[in-house]
């Protein structure tokens, strides 16, 4: 079990005050403020520009959505303090090798997958394997948070289940992946991917040969209630929005001090929840590495400047990472 993160890391100004914590934007997003879109700007005021990362609280992600972590964590530290120092939870460090609290921890994970799993039956009909991961991907629907690079993902672990042996499938780990989110009204492209989302699970779903190996669930009026009945449920998390775009990402925060793993972008709120907790614990995505990659490979795909201006092009940038995160797919089983 990793050490938990502090709940609100304490980031400092350039003026060397410590910030109140009133905006919402991580580094690497002040960064691209500082030096490209609002450079003028920060020339001419460059004490103006601070950056403070959002934050949550352990009290509404712990206490009130995941009662179960909250006992077992106030009973192996002795103390209910922590709900208002999170510092303490560092104390939970020195029984991270005792059995019995592995065997705790993971009855409270089961009693929280049971609580999930009653939840997507109930709404949506389906019934799901409490042994599978559940996969989850639950945000704002938009192109830069990437839940068309997961659904195709799912297509493509799908596709290999289907053309496996029956040996081959005994390895494969049955797998929940879990999409939530709303669309703004005008964002057509956001509205398909939804569509989209739903013809997928409609076809996974109802493939007997298929099973419990993989299921796709997409989670209807995502809204604060609901994420406290699937946060605490899920086992991988992902946040795979492209670099330089995510703001901050309280998402990872939540689903992180709720015990669960993380796949995401060293990006917004990420690269200070590193910082806490150490690389190690966490899985960084490949997609980090797509704009290194480009830059050596610009007669594959293409420059990802302006030839105009020579400044960074994000759009060009999405399609790229959408051609590298194909073709890395189709290299790897879903095993």
């Amino acid at each position: 079990m990793g050490s938990l993160p502090k709940t609100l890391p304490h980031t400092s100004s350039d003026s060397g005050q410590r910030p109140a914590r009133n905006q919402i934007l991580g580094l690497i997003v002040a960064s691209l403020l500082k030096l490209q879109h609002l450079r003028d700007f920060y020339e001419l005021w460059p004490h103006k520009f601070q950056y403070k990362t959002n934050g949550v609280t352990q009290r509404r992600w712990i206490v009130v959505s995941n009662p179960s972590l909250c006992a077992l964590i106030s009973k192996w530290l002795g103390t209910e303090a922590w709900i208002r120092d999170i510092d303490l939870l560092i104390g939970l460090q020195e029984f991270a090798a005792d059995a019995d609290l592995h065997q705790e921890w993971k009855m409270v994970r089961k009693v929280n997958k049971m609580r999930l799993a009653e939840y997507i039956e109930a709404m949506s009909g389906v019934k799901v394997s409490l042994d599978a991961m559940f996969d989850v991907q639950i945000k704002r629907i938009h192109e830069y948070k990437r839940q068309l690079l997961n659904i195709l993902s799912i297509i493509h672990r799908y596709d290999c289940i289907k053309n496996m042996e029956k040996t081959q499938r005994r390895k494969v780990v049955p797998r929940v992946c879990i999409v939530g989110g709303k669309a703004a009204p005008g964002y057509e492209v956001a509205k398909k991917i939804i569509k989209l989302c739903h013809a997928v699970a409609e076809k996974i779903n109802n493939d007997a040969d298929v099973g419990d190996l993989l299921k796709l669930i997409f989670v209807p009026d995502y809204n604060v209630s609901v994420a406290e009945l699937v946060i605490p449920g899920a086992d991988l998390s992902q946040h795979i929005s492209t670099a330089g775009h995510e703001a901050s990402g309280t998402g990872c925060m939540k689903f992180l001090m709720n015990g669960c793993l993380l796949l995401a972008t060293a990006d917004g709120s990420t690269v200070e929840i590193i910082e806490e907790i150490g690389e190690e614990n966490m899985v960084i995505s490949i997609l980090n590495e797509v704009y290194k990659f480009t830059l050596g490979n610009e007669i594959l795909f293409g420059s990802l400047e302006d030839p105009g201006h020579g400044t960074y092009h994000p759009h060009r940038l999405v399609m790229t990472s959408l051609c590298v995160w194909i073709l890395f797919a189709l290299d790897h089983s879903p095993t």
